[in-house]
């Protein structure tokens, strides 16, 4: 609900002095607008000052984004209907059990102690609870159809493109052991033969919302089903040996008396069709008769003592016929009269001389428009990087004296004690260093309901155009994110000078590949498979005397950093970074999962693509996992103390994939908060990246995970036994450089 008011109030002032009038106009504007959501009760209040709006929140953040379910308890849930001693497949028996003997006994239950009974030709279908996208029969055949099944997702653990396939296995017990039957068995018994069976998919509905992955934002109000294949109908049918020749049947006679037995017999259709003309033409009789010629002659058709009495009298029904007031009633009170037209109405097998009856159509499903060329998503911007000019030299100038035999003095020098360190304070009322008051932007494409200007929306257009021709340019500090249709051997070119960063991403939004590169000739990338998004970053250009590495994960980030800075990769809380999908995050030479879907609101719509500070994305999450580059030796992970009885009972978890880390680790504290750096021991050579997850409910909060160089003891020395504030630099690595991005179809050509 929101809730607004502007209150604006002007007035004027005339001012004349000696016969000169001046006129001064002045206007106040203030306006206030209230937002109230629930639940829980929450919401925001902005004051519009006219040169500023100040927003304030309150109340609780609402979590409206469940945690991702481990696969435990997803199967449990939703594949054994949570009754740990369900199933999640099973065999039904459909025809050919025997009946039990002697009869009227319970027939077997299926057990291996008591089997089913089956005749020479029998059918089963097996059931699966977890949806498959294809099946694979005891022949080793596998069958796939996606213009039948839909992909699969798990929308409760947020993956998608989940390969779920359905095993089909024939075992026969032989000698007390169960052993596999197939085509290829040596044993006769163990044999099988693929012209005994028929095997056809069951294609059954399941729910939407559980097997379609969508984004927070594009969740449609409908309870929607999926086609997918919910299990298998197996039939097992004799084959005949050494057949016979076919007997002509038609030919046969009877050995009795000699005569062809009645298959073909004639039959004579002439009497029936007579009565079916016969009925015409009464028909064309009473079609010219008026309404009261009509009337008067059903009233004797169906009464009195006539002709049609005997008639009636034979046909087992009353001689008189209808009663005198029905009579009466058939004549005055009837709107219209009766049709006339006998039983035989027909019989003379013509044409009915109508046209085919409609066709009545089934209102097909809405399905989604399929992709058919690449569109952009979202347009991130970073916050501008300050430019920075090179200091000027200090020398020393004299004019109108002369220097002719001056001596020529040094600066002084202060004298160096061993153990001491000249600190540099600052005064009290200096002001305290800022960066630039303005956030980045997100600007999305009008397919998604985001409003902009006109120029924006020709400018989304026209980049969809270039994309596949000359290319579109993307400037430093700038993400580009791009959705691509499904079509296997597509390529990414980007060429420009400058440095960038290709991330491909799948349809939840999860990482795929990232490659960070010098694009000083052009550099193809392939699109991976089950690709749905590219995201592009252009980096800037890298500093003078700063060599370009070569391409992988976070390699630019990690060879330079912003105004000449240490390189650091990784992120921290006050970081302004773009967010590519509902729980991933792309961060400074490294990209952050997170545990809790976050739904920013851009433009009061609900987006999971935009800029964000990592500070808001965090305030629900328990968990957050932080891909760094694998040169790192140094892993810092930042902590602010939350709950100090949790801490004391160890609500922490730290875990390292690709990488062991050296324990325990050195401990900086500032205040609340905690760094501890990790030496990394040792790394798996064949890993392009380190994965360092940390969780805590409630005794800490992530702030911040960042891979270093050098030695953990080193980093401690120069921190000095307080946590820095700004570890982590924002934007790109200069304010200046762009990048050419194209996309290249499997031909070679323009997409």
């Amino acid at each position: 609900m929101d809730i607004g008011v502007s209150v604006g109030a002007s007035f004027s002032i005339q001012v004349c002095v000696f016969g000169c009038c001046v006129g001064i106009d002045i206007s106040v504007s203030l306006g206030a607008t209230l937002t109230v959501q629930g639940p829980p009760f929450h919401g925001s209040v902005s004051v519009d000052l006219a040169v500023a709006t100040i927003t304030i929140p309150f109340g609780p953040q609402p979590t409206d984004q469940p945690p991702a379910l481990p696969w435990d308890q997803f199967s449990l849930k939703y594949i054994y209907g949570g009754d740990p001693n369900g199933y999640a497949t099973a065999t039904h028996l459909l025809t050919g059990l025997l009946p039990p003997v002697p009869a009227g006994g319970q027939p077997s239950p299926g057990t291996q102690d008591q089997p089913w009974k089956l005749s020479t030709e029998w059918s089963f279908q097996t059931e699966t609870h977890m949806p498959a996208g294809q099946y694979t029969d005891f022949f080793g055949n596998t069958w796939s159809d996606p213009t039948q099944v839909h992909t699969i997702d798990i929308a409760p653990m947020y993956q998608s493109d989940v390969d779920s396939s359905h095993l089909i296995v024939l075992e026969a017990l032989d000698n007390g052991q169960w052993v596999q039957m197939t085509s290829g068995a040596a044993d006769e018994r163990l044999l099988l033969r693929a012209d005994h069976f028929t095997i056809t998919p069951v294609i059954g509905q399941v729910s939407e919302a559980t097997y379609h992955y969508l984004p927070p934002d594009q969740v449609p109000a409908a309870a929607n089903t999926l086609p997918v294949i919910t299990g298998v109908t197996i039939k097992g049918f004799a084959v005949p040996q050494n057949q016979s020749q076919l007997i002509p049947i038609a030919k046969l006679f009877d050995a009795g008396q000699s005569r062809p037995l009645p298959f073909e017999a004639p039959v004579d259709l002439s009497g029936l069709q007579f009565m079916g003309l016969t009925a015409e033409q009464l028909a064309g009789f009473v079609s010219g008769a008026t309404t009261l010629a009509t009337l008067i002659g059903a009233a004797n058709l169906l009464s009195g003592s006539n002709v049609f009495s005997q008639l009636r009298l034979g046909a087992g029904l009353p001689e008189p016929g209808l009663g005198p007031m029905s009579v009466r009633a058939l004549k005055r009170f009837r709107s219209a009269p009766p049709l006339l037209t006998p039983i035989t109405t027909g019989l003379t097998m013509k044409p009915v001389g109508l046209p085919a009856p409609p066709v009545i159509l089934r209102v097909p499903p809405a399905v989604p428009i399929h992709l058919e060329q690449p569109r952009l998503r979202v347009v991130l911007q970073a916050r501008a990087q300050p430019v920075t000019d090179a200091p000027v030299s200090l020398h020393t100038s004299v004019q109108q004296v002369n220097t002719a035999g001056a001596a020529r003095m040094a600066a002084p020098q202060l004298n160096m004690v061993a153990g001491a360190k000249l600190h540099l304070v600052a005064a009290a009322n200096a002001p305290r260093p800022t960066s630039l008051a303005r956030p980045g932007r997100t600007l999305r494409n009008f397919d998604f309901g985001f409003a902009s200007g006109k120029a924006h929306l020709d400018a989304i257009t026209q980049a969809a155009t270039d994309i596949a021709a000359n290319g579109v340019s993307v400037a430093a500090g700038v993400t580009h994110v791009w959705d691509v249709p499904p079509t296997a051997g597509q390529q990414i070119a980007v060429s420009g000078g400058a440095a960038a960063r290709v991330t491909f991403l799948a349809k939840n939004g999860r990482v795929l590949g990232d490659q960070e590169f010098v694009a000083a000739s052009q550099i193809t990338l392939a699109v991976p498979d089950k690709c749905f998004m590219v995201a592009v970053t252009c980096l800037g250009t890298l500093p003078d005397g700063v060599a370009a590495p070569a391409p992988g994960f976070g390699a630019v980030s990690w060879a330079s950093a912003p105004q000449s800075s240490n390189p650091v990769v990784g992120w921290q809380s006050g970081n302004h970074v773009p967010q590519v999908g509902a729980l991933s995050i792309l961060t400074r030479g490294s990209n952050m999962t997170l545990s809790h879907q976050y739904v920013p609101t851009r433009g009061k719509h609900v987006t999971s693509d935009a800029m964000v500070q990592i500070s808001d994305a965090l305030a629900s999450q328990s968990g957050v996992e932080t891909w760094l580059p694998p040169a790192v030796s140094v892993v810092a992970v930042l902590l602010d103390q939350q709950d100090a009885d949790a801490v004391r009972e160890g609500d922490l978890a730290i875990a390292v994939n690709g990488a062991t880390l050296q324990v325990p680790p050195l401990r900086v504290t500032g205040g609340q908060r905690r760094a501890l750096l990790y030496d990394v021991a040792s790394r798996d050579p064949n890993i392009d990246h380190i994965v360092v997850a940390v969780g805590s409910e409630q005794g800490w909060r992530l702030a911040g995970v960042a891979g270093l160089s050098g030695q953990a003891q080193q980093w401690a020395t120069r921190w000095n036994g307080s946590v820095p504030e700004h570890i982590v630099s924002d934007g790109p690595l200069t304010a200046n450089g762009s990048v050419t991005v194209r996309i290249i179809s499997s031909t070679g050509g323009p997409q």
